[in-house]
């Protein structure tokens, strides 16, 4: 019987493949990549925000906030270019004071 030879992603892999439909296989591993991005910057952004005198708490919540703001960010381009393709034109959406005409 041949033996295995031990892979330390093995239990990210399994996890990201019971999560949802596994993407791993057919993204060809880079979701995974993206398993360990958004935490690295989130941790980029809280170290960032420590170094400028933020309490923990504060800093913690900044940076989450920040990178879940990316997946709100990446859904306003889809929507956009998926407008663009389709011939549709996007408005701006303008706020304007009460005073301002």
């Amino acid at each position: 019987m041949a033996r295995r030879r031990h892979d330390p992603l093995q239990p990210v892999v399994e996890a990201v493949g019971t999560c949802g439909p596994g993407v791993a296989w057919w993204t060809y591993g880079l979701s995974l990549l993206l398993l360990v991005a958004y935490p690295l910057l989130g941790f980029r952004i809280y170290r960032g925000r420590r170094g400028r005198g933020d309490a923990v708490g504060a800093a913690v919540w900044y940076a989450v906030s920040c990178v879940l703001g990316k997946f709100a960010q990446v859904l306003g381009q889809l929507r956009y270019q998926l407008g663009r393709i389709r011939g549709r034109p996007t408005t701006l959406i303008e706020y304007k004071g009460a005073g301002q005409k």
